[in-house]
């Protein structure tokens, strides 16, 4: 399967998980593993961009072209080089904010572009507020959230594949007994159900079709777009 398409499932679960800061900001037990998948180390600092190689890292791809970077503005000048900036976002490509103008300031992932031209995204190190300001890339935690195209300034399209996950025993006798309506006495799997074996089941019910967005991988657009 597609990188950029695992990475996201990665991101979604870790939303599905409530995860925040705990302890103070830009820190916590979640927060800490987000940050050590970068080349940074440490915490106590804006974990937006950490957040994404922490997804990419476990998803088996990690952002070593990036070199791992925990700097927005940073990871997409070295994603620009490469050949990565694409002018059209789809499902999986990383988005960079900017809220006004200089640098780059915030990253997550692109989930769906919507038809009024909005994004859904999934970021990390925000908040479940609506917006457009500094705080949005200085939040608590990891919300999917929906972005006004304005400020979408930049997306990053990793390429690559990865082998598809495979669920772990027990979940044909599982996805067979949840199709069937739930009848009959409940296999003998896990109480809580792997996020892997509700994903594989929703491609299954539901197949994404393969559809690209009209553009190339080698169509730059500006950082202050």
């Amino acid at each position: 399967m597609l990188a950029r398409e695992r990475a996201l499932e990665m991101a979604l679960a870790e939303a599905g998980k409530h995860v925040h800061e705990q302890g103070g900001a830009n820190t916590g037990p979640r927060v800490k593993e987000y940050q050590a998948a970068t080349s940074l180390g440490g915490t106590g600092w804006a974990w937006c961009d950490a957040f994404c190689d922490f997804c990419f890292a476990e998803a088996g791809r990690p952002l070593e072209e990036l070199k791992r970077s925990a700097g927005v503005e940073l990871s997409y000048e070295l994603a620009k080089a490469k050949g990565w900036v694409v002018s059209s976002p789809a499902r999986g490509d990383l988005v960079c904010f900017q809220w006004d103008s200089g640098p780059l300031d915030h990253i997550g992932f692109v989930l769906q572009p919507m038809p009024d031209g909005s994004i859904k995204t999934v970021e990390g190190n925000t908040s479940a507020m609506p917006g457009e300001g500094f705080g949005q890339g200085e939040g608590d935690g990891v919300y999917v959230k929906i972005r006004p195209r304005k400020v979408c300034a930049a997306f990053v399209r990793v390429p690559g594949d990865v082998a598809d996950p495979q669920p772990a025993p027990g979940y044909d006798d599982w996805a067979k007994w949840v199709q069937g309506g739930r009848k009959g006495k409940r296999p003998a799997v896990p109480a809580k159900v792997p996020v892997d074996w509700w994903a594989k089941l929703g491609e299954h019910l539901h197949p994404k079709p393969e559809v690209e967005a009209p553009h190339t991988a080698h169509e730059p657009v500006p950082a202050h777009a």
